[in-house]
């Protein structure tokens, strides 16, 4: 009697795990119904998130804050010495036009900081990015510039610090290429910028208003978008304009 009760018993556990792995189990329709739904949620978070842009975010700060502690540092080095770094004492290549060149800390050419920094700061996105240094003379500056090109900034979006700056489209920098969006530079001294600009008109880059400001090619977006080529706000500087880059330039 007591066999057949264990026999009856175990009869009785194979039919309930029968009956659990039946009721919990997934076709493989319902299996493929989840993976497509896992992977459109996926792709849509991709799309919200745009890593690209939370990199280029990452970077433009990076930029904003080692430029910021560049500044004190070269205060220190001005009241110490008088005089602010010459070229050789901060960037990596020979001087160019404008008295300009090139700081990056990495590149095996930099010249030593110590004790003011243990490695002079490098732009995010070198080597095809770096820091741009600028002063009045090579012997003593008694000013100084840094320029620096934004990952987040366009001919169409400018940063808040950009247009703190008016740095507005790459017009800022040493002429006659301009090229860059931020920087600082010595209390003695601003950044220079190119004041005239041109927008992208459906026939190639024209001319607006009569001093061509970058508020009068604005202006010009807001009452009449259909001037615009592709009914899109791009304002450029001129020495962009007259270059092959220009979007919507006729050849």
């Amino acid at each position: 009697m007591k066999n057949i009760n264990q026999k009856n018993l175990k009869k009785y556990k194979l039919k309930i795990i029968n009956f659990i792995l039946k009721t919990n189990a997934f076709t493989l329709l319902e299996i493929l119904i989840v993976i497509s739904i896992i992977l459109l949620l996926a792709i849509a978070v991709f799309i919200l998130l745009d890593p690209k842009k939370q990199i280029d975010k990452v970077w433009d700060a990076k930029r904003k804050n080692e430029l910021s502690k560049l500044k004190k540092v070269l205060e220190d080095w001005y009241n110490d010495k008088n005089c602010y770094p010459r070229p050789n004492e901060i960037c990596y290549n020979s001087v160019g036009p404008n008295n300009t060149c090139y700081i990056c800390g990495n590149h095996r050419n930099s010249p030593s900081f110590s004790p003011y920094l243990d490695r002079i700061p490098c732009d995010p996105e070198s080597p095809r990015k770096n820091y741009l240094y600028q002063v009045d003379n090579i012997n003593c500056p008694t000013w100084y510039r840094i320029y620096t090109d934004l990952s987040t900034t366009t001919y169409v979006f400018d940063d808040s610090s950009t247009q703190e700056l008016e740095c507005f489209a790459q017009s800022c920098g040493p002429p006659p290429d301009y090229g860059y969006d931020y920087g600082i530079s010595s209390s003695n001294i601003e950044l220079e910028r190119i004041d005239l600009f041109y927008y992208c008109a459906r026939t190639g880059c024209n001319s607006c208003g009569i001093n061509g400001s970058y508020q009068e090619c604005l202006n010009l977006w807001e009452t009449r978008p259909d001037l615009f080529c592709n009914r899109k706000r791009i304002i450029l500087p001129i020495n962009h304009c007259i270059k092959k880059n220009c979007p919507c330039q006729p050849y």
